[in-house]
């Protein structure tokens, strides 16, 4: 939908360049991970692959089934409209099966997935089964989980600079989760490892603040791709890890982000981000019945969008928070209570 750019180059910047902000989901990921890791201890790392994998897995998946199905409902109906498939090349059992099972992205294709942003929960899974065998592998003193850790920074990496890399978990998908989750592990290590006091690590903050600000202002004087050279690369090793490092730092960044709409923004996010695409499909849908689309460059038209899907996102979140707390209270009582 090709929604207004303007004149405004932070919007411009937005439109263009914000799917870079998985890049930082990638590298906040990998430092939540280990830092959890780090926290429990070794011991705390179920001896089973699967039993790990759900541990993390289990609270999107009621939403990602969901929204899978919806899409794929979609589908269905455009296809009788329209005689193809929206946004994907087919729609079938395979298809269905690998996104059910979250591998349909940075596995064995570098995308097979009905509800396009799950692509990031699905390469998200692959760079946790990497987690778990690194520290599987890895003494206890931590050397060996680093160096690996290392290694996969380093492989996603000469993926993304390698035009002609690409195959079974070696896709460009395969390739931001591999350098950004493993870069966000080692900034944990690092940071969580070596006790550094206090006025270091302030000042350390505003030195990386510092950097980036005159990388952005390089960026509006010369040109993003000029002033940057690789830009995707630029924020997931030197911007990501930055914010990261002067949210942990500077104790004004740290109240800022306990702010409680934040808090609330950060329990809706997961909702926003797996309906975005599913209500930009029903829309897509609704144009072929009513005439729309002369409208889509209209600013007030991309606020309704905007709306609909903070809407639709505030729906379920209350739907789930609903289910769950329906769930909690059936474990409490005694068998049938609930039902009665």
């Amino acid at each position: 939908m090709p929604f207004p750019l303007g004149d405004s180059v932070l919007i411009r910047w937005l439109y263009k360049y914000g799917y870079y902000g998985v890049e930082f989901f990638f590298v906040l990921s990998g430092f939540v991970t280990e830092n959890k890791y780090i926290n429990d201890g070794a011991g705390k790392l179920p001896n089973n692959i699967s039993e790990f994998i759900w541990g993390k897995l289990k609270k999107y998946y009621p939403l990602l089934l969901t929204t899978l199905i919806v899409s794929t409902l979609l589908q269905f109906i455009f296809y009788n409209i329209e005689g193809r498939w929206f946004y994907v090349e087919s729609v079938d059992a395979l298809s269905f099966l690998m996104s059910v099972l979250n591998i349909s992205s940075g596995w064995f294709f570098i995308d097979n997935n009905l509800n396009i942003p799950v692509w990031y929960i699905s390469t998200l899974m692959l760079q946790w089964v990497a987690f778990y065998v690194l520290k599987k592998i890895d003494r206890g003193d931590g050397k060996r989980f680093r160096t690996g850790a290392l290694l996969m920074v380093v492989l996603g990496l000469s993926i993304l600079l390698g035009d002609n890399l690409c195959g079974p978990f070696l896709h460009s998908n395969s390739a931001r989760g591999y350098y950004c989750f493993f870069l966000g592990c080692l900034l944990c290590d690092f940071y969580t490892k070596r006790k550094f006091d206090e006025l270091f690590c302030q000042r350390t903050g505003y030195a990386m603040m510092s950097c980036v600000m005159v990388l952005f202002l390089a960026a509006i004087l010369f040109g993003q791709e000029s002033a940057w050279g690789n830009s995707q690369i630029i924020w997931g090793v030197v911007l990501c890890p930055s914010f990261i490092w002067c949210a942990l730092a500077i104790e004004s960044i740290k109240k800022f982000l306990e702010f409680s709409p934040l808090q609330f923004l950060a329990k809706l996010s997961p909702h926003i981000y797996f309906w975005h695409f599913t209500c930009y499909f029903l829309i897509r849908i609704l144009s072929e019945m009513v005439p729309i689309r002369k409208y889509y460059s209209e600013i007030w038209f991309y606020c309704i969008v905007i709306g609909f899907i903070l809407a639709i996102s505030f729906l379920s979140l209350h739907c789930f928070s609903v289910s769950k707390k329906r769930k909690m209270i059936s474990n409490l009582l005694p068998s049938g209570t609930m039902s009665e």
